[in-house]
This record gives C-alpha cells, sequence and structure tokens, in this order.
C-alpha cells in the first residue's frame, strides 16, 4: 500500500511558504530524534572549532571571538529544537493541509497568516508577484529525483537544483512577473514577511477550462 507523508516545521519567525508532501515512507525513515541529536552534535563542533581560533587573540577582539562563538551555538541550537518538534503525519491517501503562521514585531505590531498547501506545477509555469514586503518564492521537491528548473520571465534567467525532499528560496522583486520552466513535478509558494506582516499564496496551475483571455481595444 502506498503511503504518503509531509511534516511540518516551526519556523522561526519567517513565513512557512509551503507545505511539501513527501511521496513513499522511505522518504519519512529519518527521525525528529536523529536529526535533533545530529543537529545539536553539529553545533557543538561549530562552537569548538570557532573557540579555537579565538586562542590566538587577545583583549577585547578575544572576548568578542568568545561571544560571536556562544552566539552561533545558542542560534543553531534553538534551530535543532525546532527540528525535534516537526511533525511527520502519514496517510494512505495524498493529504491536503494548511499551516498558521503568526510574528510580532520589536513594536508590538502583529499579524497572522493561513499557509494553504500547493499543488505540483506543469513543465511552464507562470507568477504574478504581488506587491508585498520581502517576497521570497519558495521551490519544494516532494519527488525522489533532482528538478532543475529555470527562473526567468522579468529577471534574469537562473536554473536551479532541486534536490529531492528540499526546498529552495530566492528573494524576488514586488510586482515581477516570473516563468518557471522545467518546474514539473515541483510545488511553490510564494511568501511576504515584514514588521508584524505577514502573507504568503500558493503557486497555482491553470484550470483544465482555463482559456486565453482576449481584450479588445476601440479606437
Amino acid at each position: 500500500m502506498t503511503q504518503f507523508s509531509f511534516r511540518f516545521v516551526p519556523m522561526r519567525a519567517t513565513c512557512l511558504a509551503v507545505a511539501v508532501l513527501l511521496s513513499g515512507a522511505a522518504q519519512a525513515a529519518a527521525t525528529n530524534k536523529a536529526e535533533y541529536n545530529a543537529a545539536r552534535s553539529q553545533a557543538d563542533g561549530t562552537y569548538k572549532s570557532e573557540t579555537d581560533g579565538c586562542k590566538p587573540m587577545t583583549g577585547n577582539a578575544k572576548d568578542i571571538c568568545k561571544l560571536e562563538a556562544k552566539g552561533h551555538m545558542t542560534v543553531a541550537k534553538a534551530e535543532a529544537e525546532l527540528l525535534r518538534q516537526a511533525e511527520n503525519v502519514i496517510a494512505t491517501a495524498p493529504i491536503t493541509a494548511s499551516a498558521r503562521v503568526s510574528t510580532v514585531s520589536a513594536e508590538g505590531d502583529a499579524d497572522l497568516a493561513w499557509v494553504a498547501s500547493a499543488q505540483s506545477l506543469d513543465d511552464t509555469s507562470l507568477v504574478a508577484v504581488a506587491p508585498g514586503p520581502g517576497p521570497i518564492l519558495t521551490l519544494a521537491n516532494p519527488t525522489k529525483e533532482t528538478i532543475s528548473v529555470t527562473v526567468g520571465g522579468e529577471t534574469t534567467p537562473q536554473t536551479i537544483g532541486v534536490e529531492p525532499a528540499t526546498s529552495v528560496s530566492l528573494s524576488v522583486a514586488a510586482g515581477a512577473r516570473l516563468e518557471l520552466t522545467g518546474a514539473r513535478g515541483l510545488v511553490a509558494a510564494v511568501s511576504y514577511s515584514g514588521p508584524g506582516a505577514l502573507a504568503s499564496f500558493p503557486v497555482s496551475v491553470p484550470a483544465a477550462s482555463s482559456t486565453a483571455v482576449r481584450v479588445y481595444r476601440g479606437n
């Protein structure tokens, strides 16, 4: 019996752009605990390496170096906690889900947003980036193969390889019209984040009944 699984991962002060659908139980084999332990071990190793680099220094420079190393370790271990809190959901049919995210600015301004799940894209997909603060295009690959997609349109074309069960995020211009080529199998969303402001929308594929729009201009 085919199993479908996906994962909710809490994000720090950002908008979760895409709920990634992972087909096949093998992709969900890695446990949260193993990822959590690996991330903490990496944080400890990086901290030791950075503090070793501080040893030849003296005075204020050495103190700053050690404080920065400790700060990096604290952030890395906090991010490891997010991995430990991630939720894996497994079902015997495709799952549609949404997630709610929220933010509070330093000034106390707050906002929340619902993030909808995204559909698999066609080979060529168009994206109209609406105006908003800090737009980010996220491309996620729920398949078992690396997918190379070219992001073009009103921007310099760039080809990106999205590895299986991973995602790639790109800063895009507000109001831009983008063309994704070779995107079949990916899912995508555009998210916005600013002080006390969050929003997102999934990139949709044309409906079966969609047709071209003809515009007539009078004399």
